[in-house]
């Protein structure tokens, strides 16, 4: 070989390592996407257990109460009919309630399988229990308006959340805006509307199950303990684990942990710990289900 041939080939190798490397990136693999997306069958049901404890630390000069309420609920999504444009229309419904409240030191326990003891602070749970409300909603979880009644209360049949628009990779994120009404301070009836967000990640995705994180934060200004007192329930963060071949809800578990200063004037604090935990569970199971037994112990509600 002549000395002359050796720049050609020199430039033959580069042009192969260049190639190679071209040709490397050009097949790399895209990341896997997934579409989450509820699935419905006509006639089909979905039974959950639900748990949601709270305690509630009441701080006033050197006085301190805590106000331990717990509850626990079997409820029910029922798939009734198909829309044309792929929505269904859905029934949901408490089935079975126990709860117990304490208030100034006096212990209050509701069962809904006895009508005949109903304390009064638990009027309102028994004359839902059983009530169906029938919504109609989207393959992303979107629910509009109560097709029987516009004014029922959607809001204590949470088991339907927002999933995204596009298929997603792992480390996705999509958001949903919402908007609540609080008092403006003790004194007036008025009111005033705050936006929050829910923030959702797609984390992981094994065996069929997406592991979505989600997190909620005002977006509106707050600068009134005495309305971030009453937000301060909304703002839920915690995990869903999400059956996606099933196109379903599996298990929830969120947390709310924060300490509210000035809440009732100067000298006063109020704590709030909440676990809430929703837990598929099936049909021939539910006669099993003991509702004095919680879905994870009662104290992570009190853990900091």
């Amino acid at each position: 070989m002549s000395q002359r041939s050796f720049p050609s080939l020199a430039r033959l190798l580069l042009l192969g390592i260049l190639c190679g490397t071209v040709c490397t990136i050009a097949v790399a693999e895209s990341p896997t996407t997934y579409q989450l997306r509820f699935k419905f069958t006509p006639g089909q049901e979905l039974y959950y257990i639900t748990q949601n404890d709270a305690e509630y630390l009441v701080e006033h000069s050197q006085a301190r109460q805590i106000i331990p309420h717990t509850s626990m609920t079997i409820r029910h999504i029922k798939m009734l009919s198909l829309n044309a444009d792929g929505s269904a229309e859905v029934e949901l419904m408490i089935d079975r309630a126990r709860m117990t409240a304490q208030n100034e030191g006096v212990d209050s326990l509701y069962d809904s399988t006895d009508a005949k003891h109903v304390p009064t602070e638990f009027s309102a749970v028994h004359q839902s229990i059983g009530k169906p409300v029938i919504v109609c909603m989207t393959t992303r979880g979107i629910v509009n308006a109560s097709v029987q009644d516009p004014n029922a209360n959607v809001e204590q049949n949470d088991l339907l959340f927002l999933l995204p628009e596009q298929p997603l990779a792992i480390g996705g994120i999509w958001k949903d805006h919402f908007e609540t009404s609080v008092q403006i301070d003790a004194q007036s009836k008025l009111n005033r509307l705050i936006k929050l967000q829910r923030r959702y990640e797609l984390q992981s995705v094994e065996n069929g199950m997406a592991t979505i994180a989600l997190v909620t934060v005002p977006l509106s200004p707050i600068n009134s303990p005495f309305q971030e007192t009453q937000l301060v329930q909304r703002k839920y963060s915690g995990t869903i684990l999400f059956d996606i071949d099933q196109g379903c809800l599996v298990d929830r578990q969120f947390k709310i942990d924060e300490k509210i200063v000035g809440n009732a004037g100067p000298g006063t604090a109020l704590t709030v710990r909440v676990i809430k935990v929703d837990r598929l569970v099936q049909a021939d199971q539910l006669q099993q289900v003991d509702l004095t037994k919680p879905l994870v112990p009662v104290r992570v509600a009190k853990s900091r």
